[in-house]
């Protein structure tokens, strides 16, 4: 059985440290249904190896690090169904107080509002667009 063609009209522009923070607000355990939706947009949001290497991006020891001067947001599509997931998982974050600065522009981003500068980010095409990683 196939499975229906993504609508892809849905986008959101990401820093990495936003790209990092996703993990924050995706569930580590729950139905496959919902992991297949998380692992959907973890791997789109992969950094790819020409991106690694040209924002020097390195583990040590227990943070992640990267050349902060070579850094731009990148616009990535999503589809309606992961969308409404995200945005459902920022609302159940926000329900149990689990928001912290480190996602809070992330956060604001996904529910469409306005990214941590107080600017709007929500535009006919969807969505657009730093956050340390704690995985």
């Amino acid at each position: 059985m196939r499975s229906p063609v993504p609508d892809w009209r849905f986008k959101m522009k990401l820093t990495i440290r936003e790209r990092f923070a996703i993990v924050q607000v995706t569930p580590r355990e729950s139905n496959i249904a919902t992991q297949l939706i998380v692992r959907g947009i973890l791997e789109r949001l992969r950094f790819t190896p020409a991106e690694q290497a040209k924002l020097n991006i390195r583990f040590d020891l227990t943070q992640l690090l990267w050349d902060p001067t070579k850094e731009e947001a990148v616009e990535f599509p999503l589809s309606k169904e992961e969308t409404d997931f995200l945005q459902l998982q920022v609302d159940r974050a926000d329900r149990e107080g689990r928001i912290t600065q480190e996602i809070l522009s992330l956060c604001l981003k996904i529910k469409g509002g306005e990214d941590d500068k107080g600017k709007s980010k929500t535009n006919k095409e969807g969505q657009e667009g730093k956050e340390s990683p704690k995985a």
